[in-house]
This record gives C-alpha cells, structure tokens and sequence, in this order.
C-alpha cells in the first residue's frame, strides 16, 4: 500500500524565516497530489528547540514516510527525525522524488468515516488503528466559539493518534458525555475520567 501520510523533515534553524516558505511550498504540492502532509513549520509556537522537536516526533510518528527537504544533512534536527524514522521502520524518500499522484483510495481504505449514521463503525474501526476518536484523528476540536473555532486535542496533543483505545465508549474518556454533539458539555456517567468534573458547566 503507498505511503498516505508523509512527514516533512529539512533544515530550520539558521536559515531565512526558519526555511518555513520551502516547506509551505513542499505541502501545498504533496497535498496537490492527494497526501495528508504533516508540516512543522504549520505547528504553534514553541519555548524551546526542544519542545520544537519533541513535538515534531511525534507527529512524525503518526506517519508512514519521511520526505527529507533540501539541505536536510546539514540539520541537527532533520538527522534526528531520519534516525528515529530509520529505527522505527519508516520509508525515507527525498521530497522532490514523489511526483505520483497518490491513488484514489477505496471501499477498504485505513480512515475510518465519521459521517452522521457510521458512527459504531467508525469509531471500532478507529480504535482498532489507534485514531483518536474526539478528534477523528484531525488533531483539533471544534469549540463552537467563533473567535477560535478549533482547540487542539487534549485526548492526542493534536497528533490524531492515540497509543491505546479509549476505555470509555461513551465519552471517549473526554468526560464529557455530549462529545461530538452541539450541545453543552456535561460530565460523563459512564466513567471516572478525572476531566468529567472539569467539564461540567
């Protein structure tokens, strides 16, 4: 099965507005091309080098390729991101090399569908693959709050993927019990999350 989800690895530090316009470019062509782009230069703002690489591992690690930008060798972070990439098994590939369109996926593609009406389905299917289901593995929440109308995700820290499934069916482990709906937050009786309380109006 080919790659669908690639992870943008190049030289930040140093260069002229952190080199963010090269990746800009690299996603809006991958994405032309029919890949979900993972891009750090798309990520918040961070305190340190560290915590810039501590979260972009592990929105690597949501990815099935790495595509190493010009200039890569030269970058202490970018040969990190390779070296854990190789010791995990993902696929390495210069970005300029893919130039396929990604095919069209089909009835047994890896995303579950979180339409109105596959919601059992789905949420199965996503937790078989390790897909957080609060966010449906977008990595973000909509708050319904029209100056910020999304959140990252507090149930992944906005990678879409979660390590384990959700104990809790109902409430995702969330606690709230109107995840998902257009209706206030209101704590969970299904389960013991330590959020339940917090959330409650």
């Amino acid at each position: 099965m080919p790659a669908k989800r690639i992870y943008l690895a190049g030289p930040m530090t140093g260069l002229p507005e952190y080199n963010y316009p090269a990746f800009n470019a690299e996603a809006v062509r991958l994405r032309a091309l029919g890949y979900h782009v993972e891009n750090p230069a798309e990520n918040p703002e961070q305190s340190s080098w560290e915590a810039y690489l501590r979260q972009a591992i592990r929105q690597m690690l949501t990815c099935d390729m790495v595509a190493l930008l010009p200039g890569w060798e030269g970058s202490r972070g970018a040969g990190f991101e390779r070296s854990v990439a190789l010791q995990v098994g993902m696929a390495l590939v210069l970005a300029d090399q893919i130039t396929e369109a990604l095919p069209s996926a089909g009835v047994e593609d890896d995303i579950p569908c979180f339409d109105p009406g596959n919601g059992n389905k789905a949420r199965r299917r996503a937790e078989s693959l390790g897909i957080c289901t609060p966010c449906g593995g977008s990595g973000t929440i909509g708050t319904g709050i029209s100056e910020a109308p999304s959140t990252i995700c507090n149930k992944c820290d906005g990678v879409g993927k979660v390590a384990t499934p959700p104990n809790c069916s109902i409430c995702d482990d969330t606690g709230n019990a109107n995840h998902g709906w257009d209706k206030p937050p209101v704590g969970c009786p299904f389960c013991d999350s330590k959020l339940a309380q917090e959330q409650q109006p």
